[in-house]
This record gives structure tokens, sequence and C-alpha cells, in this order.
């Protein structure tokens, strides 16, 4: 079978117009309108809440969490929309007698339950959707997760079992939050202590704004700086407070063994700032973070290099540059294995690849979802794979565009693409990943050795289908 292939794969390099089929690596893009949001003073940007997981994916229906201001001075309440073969709807709308900072954290169990965690009044409220029944009245209770407080700095994460791990962030630890469906109950721990800080009026070396994996016990936090700056306050600043470190931490057995701290960023001592833009655990088993900084005071959308550092749980880690003057980037990684990024920029939403040496082929692409219209942040969050406990397949998310007077009106989009003949991510389809084809002629589906980044044309079975689009692509740079 081998030879076979080694032939037919020749005669169809020498004799490229016997080939058939479409091109390999084009996505399509839709965008649909969920609602529209007003701003009024006082209160936190409807996209504020950084970190949390405000959609994700159960099955065939999409869930976004949208924080929803009626009045000044966090007269704001959030709904719970859903997206099924009907479009966009409300099925819950918390009360407008509580005041509320940010958007709940959204997690898809598996289980058949959506939970959603928020800090009404600054007290935590769960509430558990049963998407099988009425959404209209979910189950609530309201667990000690270690943090109430009308800002809270939380993030959270499910893995394929249906537990659930809530991190929240009070100045002087990260505290976890861990909810074991086997067990049925939740328990409370110290993921981080944080070294004090006394130059600082918080007097601790803060972090926040935590992104969270849990993938079996294995659990991840991605989290950055925030103190209470003297300078800042001396100098009579409106906003006091200084991000300058970045750090990751991981324990292979939450809630028995002890966070490894490992630092990803330290600019202390200059007058810059860093920001941690996403965390993605992959099939593979490998940690992937999106960052940026500046070590001075310039504009940071344009002048800031966002990076990528990535490697095994606990690290090393290696970092890579990836860009200039794209930020608050986002992680995805397709069915077939590919990582890709999404950067919201004014003008539009970009997609870019990452190779496997951790570096960006190619330029990143503008979506066309901006129909005319500035994306409003620019902020884009999509549906990630730690909200859901079946994984993310496809690339979604939402994002918002300004509807004049202040107005916004909140989007979703969905991009599906065919897989890219480049195999070994070096950016050219070449002999390397003809070899690597050649390998994986003939499994399909479910046998030992399929994957299915070398199923070009879906159909479940690496066949003469695949070949031709492989072909058709031989010798030419991708993105």
């Amino acid at each position: 079978m081998a030879i076979q292939v080694l032939l037919l794969c020749l005669s169809a390099l020498l004799f490229p117009g016997l080939l058939v089929g479409q091109t390999p690596g084009t996505v399509q893009v839709k965008t649909e309108t969920i609602c529209e949001v007003t701003v009024y003073s006082g209160n936190t940007d409807p996209f504020w809440g950084y970190h949390q997981p405000i959609v994700a994916r159960a099955g065939e229906r999409v869930y976004a969490a949208i924080l929803e201001p009626w009045g000044e001075a966090f007269q704001q309440r959030w709904s719970l929309y859903e997206r099924s073969e009907r479009g966009w709807r409300r099925v819950y709308t918390s009360s407008k007698d509580q005041r509320l900072n940010q958007p709940p954290l959204l997690l898809a169990d598996g289980r058949g339950k959506l939970h959603a965690f928020f800090w009404p009044e600054g007290t935590c409220a769960h509430l558990q959707f049963d998407l099988s029944g009425s959404l209209e009245v979910p189950a609530q209770d309201s667990p000690d997760v270690g943090y109430n407080d009308l800002w809270p700095y939380a993030g959270g994460g499910v893995n394929p079992q249906g537990d659930l791990l809530v991190i929240t962030s009070p100045y002087p630890e990260h505290r976890s939050a861990l909810y074991e469906t086997s067990a049925g109950k939740w328990t409370r721990g110290t993921a981080v202590v944080h070294a004090s800080r006394p130059e600082s009026p918080s007097q601790y070396d803060r972090h926040c704004y935590p992104f969270v994996v849990l993938r079996g016990r294995e659990a991840h936090i991605f989290s950055t700086q925030d103190v209470a700056d003297p300078e800042k306050i001396a100098r009579g600043d409106s906003f006091t407070y200084s991000f300058r470190k970045l750090d990751y931490y991981y324990s292979p057995g939450v809630g028995n063994t002890s966070f490894k701290a490992v630092s990803v960023l330290n600019i202390d001592g200059t007058k810059g700032w860093v920001h941690n833009d996403d965390m993605l655990l992959d099939r593979s088993g490998r940690i992937h973070l999106l960052y940026w900084y500046q070590t001075e005071e310039r504009n940071w959308r344009t002048d800031s290099p966002q990076m990528h550092a990535f490697g095994p749980p606990g690290g090393p880690l290696t970092h890579v540059k990836i860009g200039q003057g794209f930020v608050e980037g986002r992680l995805y990684e397709a069915p077939d294995g590919a990582l890709y990024a999404v950067w919201p920029r004014r003008d539009d939403l970009y997609l870019g690849r990452l190779a496997e040496d951790g570096t960006l082929v190619g330029a990143p692409a503008p979506l066309g979802v901006s129909q005319g219209k500035e994306i409003s942040g620019p902020r884009v969050f999509l549906a990630p794979p730690r909200a859901m406990a079946f994984g993310a397949s496809v690339l979604e998310g939402v994002y918002r565009v300004s509807a004049g007077n202040g107005r916004y009106e909140i989007r979703y989009f969905q991009v599906t693409f065919r897989p890219t003949p480049d195999f070994n991510g070096d950016g050219e389809v070449g002999f390397d990943d003809f070899f690597l084809f050649g390998d994986a002629f003939g499994k399909k589906g479910g046998q030992a050795g399929f994957s299915a980044k070398f199923d070009l044309d879906g159909d479940g079975e690496i066949g003469f289908g695949d070949f031709f689009a492989f072909a058709a692509e031989f010798g030419k740079k991708v993105g």
C-alpha cells in the first residue's frame, strides 16, 4: 500500500492537472446578533470580566451570559441567552434589585447542567440550569468559594468528569473551591499564597484575573499581578494599580498536591505593563499561554509585543514573539490539532495559525465580521474548552460593535474551516508533510494511527480524496 501511495503521489505531483477537489485551509464565517445593551456612567464595561468564561457550548446549543446595565453605579443585571436552531433567545434574567459588577462565569458540565457563578451585592451565587428542562427557574445555592466582594476576581474550569474548579483572588491568596461529582460536595482550599509587599497599600503582591483549566485533577492557573501602586496614588491618578508580573501555577492533583509557581514574566521596577490574554491545555497535554507587555508607558495596543509561551504542565516554558499591535488574543485548538489565535482590533477580528514551534504562520487575516462597524473594546470572548466538559469542537464566541448613542450590539460569530495540509506547521506544504500523510494513508476514524488533521475532506477516512486535496497544495506556502 505504501508503494502504491508513493507512486500515485509522485504521478500527481508530476501531472497536477489531474487533481480535483476543494482547496484545504479555507474558512467560512457567520455572524448573528444576540442583543443590544446600553452603557451608563459609573458601571463596568459589559465585557469587563476579562477571564471568566462567559460563553459555553452544550451539545448543539450555545449559551452566553451578557451583563446588561440598566442604570448607574452598578445597577446591572445579567441575562442568559441560548442559541438553538431557532436562533438566539433570552432564557433567564437576574433580579434588578441587586447590584452587579461582572457577568457570571459559565460552565457546562457534560451531565446536562449549565452552571453560572456570579456575585450579586458581593455574595457568591451559584445557579444550575437543567438543560433538559425549564431554564427560567434554575436551582440556586450560595457555595463558600472563599471570596465575597462586589469586585470578584474569579475564574473557573470544568473537566470531562463534570467536576468544577472555581478560583477566587482576594489580596492574600488564590483560593480554590472544588466540586467533585463523585462526592457531591464542595471542598475549599488555598491554591496560592501571595508574597507580602509592604510598600503597597494593599500589603500584598496580589495576583488576580485568573484563567483556570481543570483536566482530571490536574489544575492550571494563569494570573496577573494587581498591586496598589503608591506612586500612582501620590500623583492622584484615577487608576492606581500596576500590573508588572505574570505567573502560571500548576498542580497535578488539586486538593491533594500544592501548586507549583512558574514565573512567566517579571518587569517589576519598570514603568511598563503586562497582561495575560488566554490559557489553553491542548489535546497532547501541552499548556499554552498568550500574553503581552511593555517596559515603558506607551500605546499598549500598537506598541506591545504579543507573546506565546508553551511547554509541558508545570514548565519549563518556551517563549516566542508572535506579533506586534495584536493584543487581547484568545486561543483555539481545532479538531485536527491545529492551534489558532483570534485577536480583536477596531476594524475586525483577526485569525492566525500557530506552528509547532510556537510561531505565527503568516500574518493574521481579518475574518470580516465588523460589517462596517467598529469593534468596541476591542475585546472578544471565545467558547473555550476550559468551560465545557466535552471540549470546543468549533471556533465561536462573542464580540460587540458600536450601535451609537451609548448602545452596543452584542454579536456571535462562528468559524468553520477545513484542515490545512501543512501537517508539520512549518508554513509550507512539502515533502515532510507528504511523508506524514503517507504514514496515515488508509486509516479510518477509530483506528490506531488515524488523525483528523490528515482527513482533509472530512469523510472519516484518510483516502484518495484527501490525497488529491493534499497534492493540489503541494509546494505552496500556508497563511
